[in-house]
């Protein structure tokens, strides 16, 4: 016998005792731990939105998660999410395990949480509370005290200068205006000096702030959400528009050499958009920074189906040009992506590269709801959703991927259907098995969580080791709440066959002369491509924005800005990879 055979003879022994020794010595539970041995404990890769227990809100009428208007601080050697109306806030030590945390003296059912940290503390204030409040172990949920009293405007945020001084940033009103204010942390946070309105709405120039076309009439447009963020020694006064609705949702920035100001809008924005893909809009954001002081933006990002403020969060790698403008990489930003402090500088690049490998296959299972077919888990759209027409454990959802294709990662997003009671209640968890097969017929276990005991709305499951496979099953044991078995999206990623499409040709742009707001955009695509991506923005080197398209070739963006000129690129993608355009950004002046 070969030494290799041996060694694999003697492997699959050792992981057959192992199994044995586990379900002898703890039961079912620890057979079923041991079978997740597919399954990556310390996942290098995330995937949007974030896979946190958001939480069901409180309304009587329908059943919808909702976390909104983000902020995020590294602080001693946590990362803490503060998000509107979430019951709690959200602690972790690498952006995978998080623990709720639930004060009883927060005002954590007020929107938009402003925090920050001065002098070896976390401090943390809300719309309309008036005070703001300071813990140093905020791990603790009893560890918070009033610290001052504030201003109860709305969607506050904390800035500290480089040389110690604070300022609050403020406003959440049609058209405008964002405002700012100088704070004293030696005297409660007392406001020094009156404040000042620094940033308004411009519709007629800023086409990104009013919506797509005519979306704005009969609903005013917001200009909310402010930010600040120091950089190369000027400051960028960021802001959302026109509404949290809207896929569209995202934000701009203006520069100034002081905190206050005077500010100059910057026409590269919106400098963080995601109108299209799977989870879309990207704004009233915040940055922060990783353990290795890499740049980032948590946003907020809209589902908005059972509700308007149905709502998640998603983080995207946020840099600086070369011309120092502000951007935010969101392209391909709810496919895997490298966690943070894993990468120097992701904002240059943060995927492994692994694609989409199950948008439009072939699909099966248990029983259906007449609206919420099997179809709408592989449509790469979070607003739909198959649901089982039962209760009862044992429902299943299957994917047929066409062929054997490598995978690396599963994104699990399941669906809120029917569900009578409420999040953080005892067993509020989803269990399920999922199996693999390469023929249909025979099922190994890929992951089992038939006794998980967390809340993992969008579960992300990285393989230690690739694997390869046609079929995936997915199947209930026990569906939080009381509600139906239901699926957003069973999102695979990997590589797939062939080879990665040709690249865009013909791409042409024209503005509209009645409305420069606008360009139409035209293209041709090669056989075999599943996409294209329409890079964007006001100089060839600085295409930060984007349209991800599927089955089209040709596109109008109602959105730009007025004055400045437009460079335009196209990109085909498939599931074997992207091919970037070949050609020169074509303008559109």
């Amino acid at each position: 016998m070969k030494l290799s055979s041996f060694l694999t003879i003697a492997a699959f022994a050792f992981i057959g005792l192992e199994l044995c020794t586990a379900a002898d010595s703890t039961g079912t539970a620890a057979l079923h731990r041991a079978q997740n041995a597919l399954i990556n404990p310390k996942p290098g890769t995330f995937c949007n939105p974030l896979n946190l227990d958001y939480r069901l809100q409180p309304d009587p009428k329908v059943g919808y998660r909702e976390a909104a208007d983000p902020v995020c601080v590294y602080f001693q050697g946590n990362y803490f999410i503060f998000a509107s109306r979430s019951g709690g806030y959200w602690f972790s030590p690498d952006f995978v395990n998080w623990k709720l945390v639930t004060p009883p003296n927060l005002p954590l059912e007020e929107w938009a949480p402003a925090a920050f940290e001065y002098k070896g503390a976390l401090y943390f204030m809300a719309t309309r509370n008036g005070h703001i409040y300071r813990s140093e172990h905020p791990e603790t949920a009893d560890s918070w005290a009033v610290a001052g009293d504030v201003r109860g405007d709305q969607d506050p945020a904390l800035f500290l200068d480089d040389d110690g001084r604070v300022y609050l940033y403020y406003g959440c009103h049609p058209f405008g205006p964002i405002s700012g204010v100088e704070l004293d942390p030696n005297n409660r946070f007392a406001e020094i000096g009156q404040p000042v309105d620094l940033l308004w709405a411009d519709l007629k120039e800023r086409g990104w702030e009013r919506g797509a076309g005519d979306s704005y009439k009969g609903n005013k447009p917001y200009i909310e959400g402010a930010w600040m963020t120091k950089h190369a020694g000027h400051y960028y006064l960021q802001y959302a528009a026109p509404g949290t609705q809207w896929k569209l949702y995202g934000d701009g920035a203006a520069i100034s050499d002081h905190p206050l100001g005077t500010f100059v809008y910057s026409d590269n924005s919106p400098i963080s958009l995601k109108p299209m893909g799977f989870l879309g809009s990207a704004g009233h954001s915040a940055t922060f920074t990783d353990k290795d002081s890499n740049l980032w933006r948590i946003v907020t990002a809209v589902v908005g189906k059972t509700h308007g403020f149905e709502r998640r969060l998603a983080i995207y790698p946020q840099g600086f040009d070369d011309a120092e403008r502000m951007f935010t990489r969101t392209v391909f930003g709810d496919y895997p992506q490298f966690l943070p402090g894993q990468k120097k500088h992701p904002e240059n690049g943060n995927a492994p590269g692994w694609m989409l490998l199950n948008f439009g296959v072939t699909v099966s299972a248990s029983s259906s709801l007449p609206d919420h077919l099997p179809t709408a888990a592989a449509d790469e759209d979070i607003r739909t959703w198959w649901s089982a027409a039962n209760t009862t454990p044992g429902e299943w959802f299957s994917l047929d991927l066409g062929s054997l294709k490598t995978i690396r990662a599963i994104q699990l997003n399941f669906a809120e259907q029917d569900v009578v009671s409420r999040t953080r209640e005892p067993n509020f968890s989803q269990r399920y098995l999922l199996e693999y097969s390469d023929d249909g017929t025979s099922w190994k276990t890929l992951a089992d969580k038939r006794d998980n005991p967390q809340d993992a709305p969008h579960d992300y499951l990285e393989l230690r080791e690739p694997i390869k496979t046609r079929y995936l099953k997915l199947t209930d044991a026990g569906t939080p709440g009381g509600g139906k078995f239901s699926v957003r999206d069973l999102r695979v990623f990997g590589t797939g066959n062939g080879v990665a499409s040709n690249s865009i040709e013909n791409l042409t742009a024209a503005r509209n002369p009645e409305s420069r707001n606008e360009v139409a955009l035209s293209w041709t695509t090669a056989p075999g491509t599943e996409g294209t991506i329409i890079r964007y923005g006001v100089a060839p080197d600085a295409l930060w924005n984007h349209y991800e398209l599927r089955g089209a070739n040709s596109f109008t963006i109602q959105s730009l800005n007025l004055t400045p000129g437009y460079w335009f690129a196209a990109d085909s993608f498939n599931e074997a990879g992207v091919t970037t355009y070949q050609g020169k950004p074509v303008a559109a002046p």
